[in-house]
């Protein structure tokens, strides 16, 4: 026979005494067992429900923290035997839990550890948890709180052909709101220090500023803008008199100049939503990701891998219960030269039209600069402008000539075009005609003949 309990059958034994044809006493106080399973149950989910005495959700969401809402898998280790509690008539026993929390959402457990919960008899006999927060948390003190932290290793540098570091961390200064400095102002000072900050640093929506230094919290520094320390681009001095005004000292990769290979390297900053949502999970809010260029294209390299740090915290105190350490970006070696660079950009900086140079080292192949100029407007013009490399060709074609014993006073043929290999190649509009013909192998040269220069030749 079968007796229903508060939430499950109960095994009754139920002896036939034959002799005196009475039935056997029979115990219908739950299993302990079963409840310690719910209670597991219960702190996996977060759904409090599935154990008596657990509280509301809420309540056990704000015991654990910033790890709340974290994937974790909550098992019975062992249950203790009933004991009896001094000066009372009911009992408690002993729940051994094995803990493994998911911290990083990648399907794999990061940290794992043992508590024990208890489970007190109630006046129906029923268990019920008996709260405490060491039982989720080891060391976690009433009224105390569980902080995650995401650890960034050293992010690499962007290297030279020589070695020398192009893009490293550099002294900037954050220049931005700090709301400490305006507690308690109203919110009209407090939107009118944004909106001046927003102009010092030359920020056209001032207004959308204003309202997110608003909607961040009382104590949140809102960045405005991020600017070399020798930066001239912002006022300091006027700064200093904004109320909330400040540039906070940092680091930041950067390369020797504003315009050092910008278009080529790329930048450094903090992640978007649109990063984030792309990353798939390896980025989150707040870290500092390649935003274009060869910054953007490496990142994962550069980056490396980052680390978790979680810490209960008892008043202003925070413990470590587990570190997993972060791991420093490879840096990401180029075969730039950083004098041919810098001359290729002084070349490129009169130009207003679109243009880029790229200069190469024969032997190898190795590129020595990729400069574009201030008319690409911030595009890699050096990189990805498909353009014919015209004339530029005419230097390779000419010295294979040369090479197969065309001399300079060679007579060869310039004709108004010349097909090869099913292309007909023309001479540029206004070739002059007196350099038709038959003409030097130096005429052809310097008169810059297509057809002569793309023709196999008998010196």
């Amino acid at each position: 026979m079968t007796i229903t309990g508060r939430r499950r059958p109960v095994a009754c034994a139920v002896a036939l005494l034959a002799s005196i044809g009475g039935l056997a006493a029979c115990s219908t106080t739950p299993d302990p067992a079963d409840d310690a399973a719910d209670l597991a149950r219960a702190l996996e989910t977060g759904e409090t429900g599935y154990a008596k005495g657990l509280g509301t959700p809420e309540s056990l969401a704000a015991m654990l923290g910033e790890i709340a809402d974290l994937p974790r898998a909550v098992e019975v280790a062992a249950v203790g035997e009933p004991r009896e509690v001094t000066d009372s008539e009911l009992k408690v026993v002993d729940v051994d839990l094995n803990w493994a929390w998911d911290l990083d959402a990648d399907g794999e457990p990061d940290w794992s550890y043992a508590t024990t919960a208890r489970l007190a008899q109630d006046g129906d006999g029923s268990w019920a948890a008996d709260v405490h927060p060491d039982m989720l948390v080891p060391g976690l003190e009433p009224q105390g709180s569980v902080v995650l932290e995401r650890i960034t290793g050293q992010r690499g540098d962007v290297l030279a052909g020589d070695g020398s570091a192009i893009v490293t961390d550099r002294p900037v200064l954050r220049v931005g709101l700090d709301k400490t400095r305006l507690e308690g102002a109203p919110e009209a000072e407090l939107r009118a220090s944004a909106e001046a900050v927003a102009t010092l640093a030359g920020y056209d929506d001032t207004a959308t500023f204003a309202d997110r230094a608003v909607a961040a919290g009382p104590r949140a520094f809102v960045e405005v803008i991020v600017v070399r320390e020798d930066s001239t681009d912002v006022d300091l001095d006027a700064l200093a008199s904004v109320p909330g005004g400040v540039a906070v000292p940092g680091e930041l990769p950067l390369a020797p100049t504003a315009t050092f290979a910008r278009a080529l390297l790329g930048r450094v900053g903090e992640a978007t939503q649109e990063v984030v949502e792309a990353s798939e999970g390896r980025v989150v809010a707040g870290d500092t990701v390649g935003l274009s260029g060869l910054q953007e294209q490496y990142d994962a390299t550069l980056a490396g891998e980052p680390g978790l740090r979680v810490s209960t915290q008892g008043g202003s105190e925070l413990t470590t219960r587990y570190e997993r350490p972060a791991t420093d970006g490879a840096d990401l070696h180029l075969t730039l030269d950083t004098a041919v660079q810098t001359s290729a950009e002084v070349a490129l900086a009169g130009t207003t039209s679109p243009a880029g140079l790229v200069a190469l080292r024969p032997s190898t192949g190795e590129i020595l600069a990729a400069a574009s100029g201030p008319g690409s407007e911030g595009q890699s013009t050096a990189m990805l402008a498909t353009v014919a490399p015209g004339s530029t060709y005419k230097i390779v074609t000419a010295l294979a000539l040369l090479r197969a014993g065309v001399g300079p006073d060679d007579v060869v043929s310039c004709t108004p075009d010349a097909a090869v290999e099913g292309y007909t190649v023309g001479n540029y509009p206004g070739y002059p005609a007196a350099y038709l013909g038959d003409i030097t192998m130096a005429d052809a040269v310097a008169q810059s003949c297509n057809s002569a220069l793309i023709t196999p030749a008998t010196p």
